[in-house]
């Protein structure tokens, strides 16, 4: 009988933690305020939904958008990245160094700022230089909706999520909350702001139409409510695929013990989270793959293969 150890969840953790240090090394603040190290991947979760992903994206603007000429080389510089693909790192604020920071404009309203600067910047040589002016956008998987070049301190201004409704109105349809009548009174700037900053939620109305917070809102602890989500939904997924190679390992023992009699003891950890999924045994000797159905997160192709060592060393 083939002994399988798998413990994906606690691979998670590792390789979540390995990520902390070296963010450290390079200057990212995780203050770890709790003496739980699992807050440490909580942090992390809220500085990656801070960061867009690199992916190239399609760029829609506002009828009214306009870049002064003191921008133009700086959004001519973002624009090509944005198209490309290419990080768009340099362009966010200084805060993005302070993993447990609540970026209250983008995790309410889903808008967030980048600045439009050439030079490096002259204390975070990882950034441009800052801009008096940002950019004020949202953006998807697909693209980026500018909406105006415009001075700081616009977090709590609804006059950015009504150029959205009026411009871009699909973009807030699915927070729409149906059937719900607007109150006397919407929250004023500073009204909201003091919410956010009590980790409060508000609902936003906008014409005679309430909604959630596009952004997907802020949870207790100041962190997006969306990195929680995610964090739960690869917590489900590494569960459903632990259970699936478990299954695979038992179900496929005697094939497997006759095309690799040597497999004995199994310690499968986790890699590489991609599509398809590799897990190695702990003595690097066999790889399992999988593939899934990114819809339902079901496994629908599982196989080992043996890897093949070429001068010991690993041909991938």
């Amino acid at each position: 009988m083939i002994d399988i150890k798998v413990d994906f969840k606690q691979d998670y953790y590792n390789y979540i933690f390995h990520e902390v240090e070296l963010l450290r090394e390079a200057g990212f603040s995780f203050p770890k305020i709790r003496n739980d190290n699992t807050y440490e991947i909580a942090e992390y979760n809220n500085l990656i939904e801070r960061i867009p992903f690199q992916i190239p994206r399609k760029i829609f603007k506002t009828k009214s958008f306009h870049c002064p000429d003191k921008y133009k080389e700086g959004l001519k510089n973002l624009q090509k990245e944005i198209l490309s693909g290419e990080s768009l790192f340099k362009h966010l604020s200084t805060t993005i160094f302070q993993s447990d920071y609540s970026d209250g404009m983008q995790f309410d309203f889903g808008i967030a700022h980048l600045h439009l600067g050439v030079k490096q910047h002259p204390r975070f040589p990882q950034l441009v230089e800052r801009t008096s002016d940002i950019l004020y956008c949202i953006y998807t998987d697909e693209a980026f909706y500018f909406l105006t070049i415009d001075k700081h301190n616009r977090w709590n201004d609804l006059k950015l999520l009504e150029m959205v409704q009026n411009e871009f109105p699909e973009l807030l349809k699915m927070y729409e909350i149906k059937d719900s009548q607007p109150t006397q009174r919407e929250p004023t700037e500073q009204q909201r702001k003091l919410l956010r900053d009590k980790h409060i939620n508000a609902c936003i109305q906008l014409n005679g139409k309430v909604y959630m917070s596009p952004g997907g809102g802020v949870a207790l602890n100041g962190f997006s409510t969306k990195s929680s989500f995610r964090f739960t939904r690869i917590m489900s997924l590494l569960m459903k695929l632990e259970y699936e190679v478990k299954q695979f390992c038992i179900i496929n023992e005697l094939a497997l013990t006759k095309k690799y009699p040597d497999v004995k003891k199994i310690e499968i950890h986790f890699a590489t989270f991609s599509k398809p999924l590799s897990v190695f045994d702990g003595k690097l000797n066999y790889k399992i793959i999988i593939d899934w159905n990114e819809k339902t997160i079901y496994p629908i192709d599982i196989r080992m293969e043996r890897i093949q060592l070429y001068e010991d060393r690993l041909p991938f």
